[in-house]
């Protein structure tokens, strides 16, 4: 009757150690990187996702420096899309001219 028992509780606790979200008293658990740049976050792997600054859902957690940089670009950065729309704009203006030029052709 006791290893009947015995086989019950441990049946029932089989799997808990692999679901256990806190860490215990002690232990230390791995930091959430972030899923731009790839460095630890400030964030362990079991807190919840409710309590945390940069945290995307369907993405992941971000350090605070690429969610600022995403939420708050700086004026460099602003810059630098600026630039490159510019330059795309240019091209697709010569392959419209080209395009014209080829059509005038025919």
């Amino acid at each position: 009757m006791k290893k009947d028992q015995e086989a019950i509780e441990e049946s029932q606790n089989l799997g808990k150690e692999k679901t256990r979200k806190e860490p215990l008293k002690g232990e230390r658990m791995a930091k959430d990187k972030c899923v731009s740049c790839g460095v630890d976050s400030l964030y362990e792997e079991w807190e919840h996702i409710d309590n945390r600054i940069g945290y995307i859902e369907g993405a992941g957690q971000l350090c605070l420096d690429c969610f600022d940089e995403l939420y708050n670009p700086s004026k460099k950065t602003k810059a630098k899309e600026i630039k490159s729309l510019r330059q795309a704009s240019q091209e697709w203006w010569k392959e419209e001219k080209n395009f014209q030029d080829d059509y005038d052709d025919l």
